[in-house]
C-alpha cells in the first residue's frame, strides 16, 4: 500500500505549490509483523526530501495518539506558520484528480458571508449522526483552523483512548466542531477525487462514489452548501 501511495502523491498535480507532510504515528507495542513493519517505515522515512509535481516531502514521527485526526492536529501545530491552506487525507486514501488544491480553495475563498470550514473531498455524511466530513478528509484554511484549534486547547479536536474507530475516535467531531463554530461543510465541486485501499484484495478499490442528495445520511443536507448542484449529483 505504502509504495502505492507514493505512486499516487508523486504523481498527482494539485494544481498549486503543495509541500506533502506524511505524519507516522509510532505503534506503542512492537507490531506483529515486525520485520515488515521495518521496512515499510524505512520507506516512508526514504521519501523525506522527494519533489513531487508540486512541492517537497517531509516526514515526521509521533506517538500514536488520537490516530489519524491526532496526526492531523500534530501536523498543523508544526506547519500553520507556513501555510495558508490544509488538505488532510487518511493514510489510506488518496487523490487522483489534478487541480484538487485549486478547486477547494477557489471555494474556501468565494463566500461574501460565512467562510466554509471545510471542503469535504470524501463528500459530507450526516444522517444518524452530526453532520461531518467522511473520513475527516478536506481542505480547510488556516484562519478558521487556528480559531477552532484556539477553542480545543491549542490543537484540532480529537478523541484518544476510546474503542472502535470513525464515531468513537474523531471522525465526527473533526469536521462537525467547525459546523458547531458557524461555519458551514462543502462537498468539493469534483466528482471521481478520491481512491481508497482495500486490505482485503491488497487493491484499489475503484474511485470512491460520490454520495447523491437522496442518500439517508443527506437528512441535514440543508446545511450543506453546493454552489454547483450539477457537480454534487
Amino acid at each position: 500500500m505504502l509504495r502505492q501511495m507514493w505512486e499516487f502523491d508523486s504523481k498527482i498535480d494539485y494544481g498549486m505549490p503543495v509541500d506533502t507532510l506524511y505524519v507516522h504515528n509510532v505503534p506503542q507495542a512492537t507490531p506483529r509483523h515486525a520485520e515488515s513493519y521495518a521496512k515499510c517505515r524505512q520507506f516512508l522515512l526514504n521519501l523525506a526530501g522527494r519533489q513531487t509535481m508540486n512541492g517537497t516531502v517531509s516526514v515526521v514521527e509521533r506517538e500514536n495518539e488520537g490516530i489519524s485526526f491526532g496526526a492531523f492536529s500534530h501536523g498543523f501545530r508544526l506547519l500553520k506558520d507556513k501555510y495558508g491552506f490544509f488538505l488532510f487525507l487518511e493514510d489510506d486514501t488518496f487523490a487522483i484528480r489534478d487541480g484538487i488544491m485549486t478547486q477547494a480553495v477557489k471555494q474556501l475563498m468565494l463566500p461574501a458571508g460565512v467562510q466554509p470550514g471545510f471542503i469535504a473531498t470524501l463528500g459530507c455524511l450526516g444522517g444518524v449522526h452530526p453532520l461531518h466530513a467522511g473520513g475527516g478528509d478536506g481542505v480547510a484554511a488556516r484562519n478558521v483552523l487556528e480559531k477552532y484549534a484556539a477553542k480545543n486547547g491549542g490543537s484540532l479536536k480529537y478523541i484518544n483512548g476510546l474503542p472502535g474507530y470513525g464515531n468513537d475516535t474523531g471522525e465526527i467531531w473533526f469536521t462537525n466542531s467547525l459546523l458547531e463554530m458557524g461555519h458551514p461543510l462543502e462537498d468539493i465541486d469534483f466528482d471521481d477525487v478520491l481512491v481508497r485501499w482495500q486490505n482485503h484484495d491488497r487493491n484499489w478499490r475503484c474511485v470512491v462514489p460520490r454520495e447523491t442528495e437522496g442518500a439517508p445520511w443527506r437528512r441535514k443536507a440543508e446545511q450543506i452548501r453546493h454552489r454547483n448542484p450539477e457537480a454534487a449529483r
